[in-house]
């Protein structure tokens, strides 16, 4: 809508919609889970809800994974959500690699130390630079060009994350798992 080559520009209002508090997401996850007579621990529900900032389709993606992978009476513990988070990644596998092929090298050099640092800031710094291994303040300012008309990357408050969460989670796996 806010898009002006898109056919509905201008055609609906915005408006901010601020995450659902943590204390009422949380004890919403735990009552969805008892009226299926499974549970899930409070501070399992809050780790799902921190980790996305409490980004409702990302959590409810999650939970509903998690709550698929729980039987009928057993509880939803940290490692079915690990479990759930990783099928859902999987999921997506191809997808990014797809995404990633239709970028340049230094974009996706960023778009790596975007995702290592959750929320990153302060991007053309010498210090972010050289802990990333980036080429030069020029490089990543012309990447984080493109990355931001791609929407791969959103700048909220001149801090920039990668736009999907769970792509985010993705590289991060990926880059640990060929660093190992």
């Amino acid at each position: 809508f806010d898009h002006r080559s898109r056919p509905f520009y201008k055609s609906a209002d915005s408006m901010d919609l601020n995450a659902i508090s943590r204390d009422m997401y949380t004890e919403f996850i735990c009552m969805k889970f008892r009226e299926k007579s499974r549970t899930i621990p409070n501070e399992v529900a809050e780790k799902v809800y921190d980790m996305f900032e409490g980004h409702t389709y990302y959590v409810q993606k999650t939970m509903n994974e998690a709550f698929s992978n729980t039987a009928v009476g057993e509880e939803c513990g940290a490692e079915t959500v690990t479990y759930s988070l990783q099928a859902i990644l999987d999921s997506n596998n191809s997808l990014y690699k797809e995404i990633l092929s239709k970028i340049t090298l230094r974009q996706k050099t960023l778009l790596y130390a975007i995702a290592q640092d959750r929320w990153a800031s302060q991007i053309t710094s010498a210090a972010f630079i050289k802990r990333h291994k980036l080429a030069s303040a020029s490089s990543v300012q012309s990447a984080i060009k493109k990355l931001l008309e791609e929407e791969l990357v959103v700048e909220e408050g001149k801090r920039y994350r990668v736009s999907d969460r769970f792509f985010a989670l993705w590289i991060k796996r990926t880059i640990l798992a060929c660093e190992a």
